[in-house]
């Protein structure tokens, strides 16, 4: 089984002020976002259809930012559920062949990520929904 890790500023926090360069803290300091909302129900379905595998919200802010940010967006269910941790070099060791890795800077991390999906937030719902959509034909057939 797969498991699920997802960025946050830009990722799955998508910023209105597309000019600002970097949006690490963008949500504490005030900043106009809103939900990737393709990406957030694509993980709503990850835990409602496999709640024992891993899905970590991370990012470079810190594992205490990837969670106060996810507080504001998922329900208290799902925030049981999630795992938060700093998106740094010693957690890229984490990610084995095979995960999901959403993130805007999907290009730069393609190399400490080796063997896992990488993708951008704007490709990763399908990817991950049609996943998803292969797990449950295989059990049908069963």
């Amino acid at each position: 089984m797969r498991r699920l890790f997802v960025d946050v500023d830009d990722t799955l926090v998508i910023y209105e002020n597309l000019g600002r360069d970097f949006n690490a803290y963008g949500v504490l300091e005030g900043e106009k976002w809103r939900i990737n909302v393709p990406l957030y129900n694509s993980i709503i379905r990850f835990l409602d259809e496999h709640p024992k595998e891993l899905v970590v919200i991370w990012s470079g802010g810190g594992g205490w930012y990837a969670e106060k940010v996810s507080k504001q967006i998922f329900s208290e269910t799902a925030i049981e559920k999630l795992t938060f941790m700093d998106k740094f070099g010693k957690n890229f060791a984490l990610v084995r062949k095979g995960d999901i890795v959403v993130d805007d800077m999907a290009a730069t991390l393609d190399v400490r990520v080796s063997g896992a999906s990488v993708l951008g937030p704007d490709e990763a719902p399908k990817m991950i929904d049609d996943y998803l959509d292969s797990i449950q034909d295989e059990e049908n057939r069963v």
